[in-house]
């Protein structure tokens, strides 16, 4: 009797075990906002910046807010792993929920050279090239054709990025110096910024959160046929 009723105990204490989950492999995005200050300490924008790295990429954006009349934002997506080399790097800047210009380099090709297109417009250019008069009024119409406030923006956001380091917005680094318009004033050095994290609990961390994970979740441009 004893050992049939130790062998019902088992039994039902098996049924009510809590099957094991395995961990999730997934990736997680991280996302850091941030205030841009001068060397004063006097606020100049307010930004949020969000990366997602899996075996085959590295996605990440860049929210502004308060550099310009309304939001910024900045996408790029640079493949990673094996065959990397055999597909294209993209980097793109908007007001959401607006067009945007959109970069594409291929990484294998001997003579770099890049796409810039907005909807319904695209164009190639070999990178040496890109510093020519020529080039530079093409990529305006193509910008013209798409949102041309973001010319000028492109230019602003190529200062703040030159005043945090040279690299900070990555792959949109080019992308950047090429939608500045042609004429616009040469700041020179560009003056001196900082960052520091904003307060957790202050009212614009968690709305600039969500808008970069949420730019971060949309589907990025795939390699075009050329």
């Amino acid at each position: 009797m004893n050992a049939v009723l130790l062998l019902t105990v088992a039994l039902v204490g098996a049924q009510n075990e809590i099957p094991s989950v395995a961990p999730s492999t997934a990736p997680v995005p991280c996302v850091a906002v941030q205030r841009v200050l001068d060397r004063r300490g006097t606020d100049i924008a307010t930004l949020a910046r969000a990366e997602l790295v899996s075996e085959s990429e590295r996605r990440t954006v860049w929210v502004i807010r308060g550099l310009l009349r309304e939001d910024v934002e900045v996408r790029t997506l640079l493949p990673t792993g094996k065959g990397a080399e055999a597909k294209s790097a993209f980097a793109e800047i908007r007001f959401p929920p607006k067009s945007a210009i959109l970069l594409e380099r291929p990484l294998r090709l001997a003579e770099p050279r890049l796409a810039i297109s907005s909807p319904g417009s695209k164009s190639w250019f070999f990178e040496k090239d890109l510093k020519t008069r020529t080039v530079s009024c093409w990529i305006q119409r193509i910008v013209e054709g798409g949102d041309p406030a973001l010319g000028p923006a492109a230019a602003e956001l190529d200062v703040l990025g030159r005043s945090l380091g040279g690299g900070f917005f990555g792959e949109a680094t080019l992308l950047l110096k090429c939608l500045v318009p042609p004429g616009w004033p040469d700041v020179g050095t560009p003056p001196e910024r900082h960052l520091v994290d904003l307060d957790p609990g202050a009212p614009l961390a968690p709305e600039l959160r969500r808008a970069a994970l949420s730019a971060l979740s949309e589907d990025l441009p795939q390699p075009s046929s050329r």
